[in-house]
């Protein structure tokens, strides 16, 4: 009977210990499928981060440029086409427009208007901005800057235009240089830029540099973590090979203290026979 008590008592500290066990074993197993999550988060960054290598290469392949340009412009002594000059004077306003091949041909296209300055041959137009994507593809490219007469009523009078750059302009920046327009080779006066800035410019170059940096970084990470939750993995799964080869041992333990119990029991029984006798 002791030995029955002794043996339960001893199958009772195995099971307390196997509860500590597996108590262990689920904060591992919690901490693994962590580790897990946070490898697929990785992963997901560095996937991430390599498709805007991509993008950004394909956007460089387009030549496509970032930021935006800020200008002001003003004209002096523009040409007056309206009908009656001696009485009236032209409404001017501009357009910037961005040249583009169709067929073989070059062609226009407006990617921005001016506000238009009422009967003044000298206009002072308002600040604008514009992305610099729909203007150009470098700092140097070629866009036209056209001037016209606004018309209520018909189409627009052309008074001259001019071809510049980004670059142009902002050498021409509060310089005092004029560019003059044109039409048919003859000066139709002359336009001063009052400000030329780039806003939140950056090279693409610089772009794809920084995102190549980050795609190393995530995969760096990454790699580091797949090792991580592969260790964790193989830890794991020694712990839970233990825990089962543990709990065998104690099932044995408990078979055999339920068979000293009832061997006990037995021996009480024989004993207490033994007694009437």
């Amino acid at each position: 009977k002791e030995r029955a008590e002794a043996k339960s008592f001893l199958v009772f500290e195995e099971v307390q210990k196997l509860k500590a066990s597996q108590a262990s074993f689920a904060r591992r197993k919690e901490r693994a499928l962590e580790a897990s999550n946070q490898l697929q988060e990785s992963g997901d960054f560095a996937i991430k981060a390599a498709q805007v290598v991509i993008d950004l290469k394909a956007s460089t392949g387009k030549k496509k440029i970032l930021g935006t340009f800020r200008f002001t412009l003003r004209g002096q002594n523009l040409h007056n086409v309206e009908s009656l000059s001696l009485v009236r004077k032209s409404d001017p306003f501009f357009e910037i427009k961005r040249p583009w091949v169709s067929n073989g041909a070059v062609q226009w296209e407006a990617v921005y208007t001016s506000n238009v300055v009422k009967r003044n041959l000298s206009p002072s137009w308002d600040a604008g901005e514009i992305e610099l994507d729909k203007l150009c593809n470098n700092l140097s490219d070629i866009f036209r800057i056209v001037v016209y007469d606004y018309e209520r009523v018909g189409s627009n009078k052309l008074i001259g235009y001019m071809d510049t750059s980004i670059e142009k302009l902002q050498a021409a920046n509060n310089s005092g240089v004029s560019y003059p327009i044109t039409m048919r080779n003859k000066e139709r006066g002359d336009i001063f830029v009052s400000e030329a800035q780039l806003l939140n410019y950056v090279p693409v170059e610089k772009v794809i540099n920084q995102a190549k940096e980050k795609a190393e970084e995530a995969e760096l990470f990454a790699v580091g973590r797949k090792a991580a939750a592969r260790v964790a993995s193989k830890d794991l799964e020694k712990k839970r090979k233990s825990l089962e080869k543990r709990s065998l041992q104690i099932l044995e333990a408990s078979k055999e203290a339920e068979d000293l119990k009832i061997l006990a029991a037995q021996a009480e029984k024989d004993l207490a026979a033994f007694r009437e006798l």
